[in-house]
């Protein structure tokens, strides 16, 4: 969530569509949609993850859309980053997931590539996601990245250490 540099209007992603909105601060109203690319929703919705993601051959993997979104400062691009690859891009086992940059005034969307770094190895593999991306100015972005696992392998493992230590 990100608000207008005027304050008027709050600017909401949602990772389900993915969707890009805008709301109107004062009345709450929904003011602006943003129509995103077609290729990163995807077209069979299900409360199942897994019957989901076995139905789909494009868009957004179950519960892995839209998750971070920034305003550039100078009040007149979002940015959005997918928290993990699409699905034709290669899903979970892919090492690349999109940005997209949105021109607030009139709607034209841009796509970009950004490569995922915490990705593991074949015997400790990582699901690289995105958790939230934030404008340090109208073109440099700093993107908060994560495991897809909440514990980070070097902890686990050293965790592990210490319990096989102790018994």
């Amino acid at each position: 969530m990100r608000v207008s540099n005027d304050g008027r209007t709050i600017y909401i992603s949602d990772e389900y569509g993915p969707y890009v909105y805008g709301f109107d601060r004062e009345t709450g109203v929904r003011s602006k949609v943003f129509t995103l690319p077609a290729t990163f929703a995807a077209a069979n919705l299900s409360a199942v993850g897994d019957e989901e993601i076995s139905a789909n051959t494009s868009g957004r993997l179950a519960n892995k859309g839209m998750k971070g979104l920034a305003l550039t400062p100078d009040g007149k691009t979002l940015v959005g980053a997918m928290q993990s690859p699409l699905i034709q891009d290669g899903g979970k086992d892919a090492a690349v997931t999109r940005i997209i940059t949105i021109d607030i005034q009139s709607g034209a969307t841009k796509q970009y590539a950004y490569q995922l770094d915490n990705l593991g190895s074949k015997d400790d593999p990582k699901y690289g996601s995105i958790s939230e991306i934030q404008a340090i100015n109208n073109h440099q972005f700093l993107v908060d990245e994560r495991d897809g696992k909440g514990v980070g392998g070097r902890f686990k493992s050293e965790a592990e250490k210490a319990l096989q230590d102790r018994y």
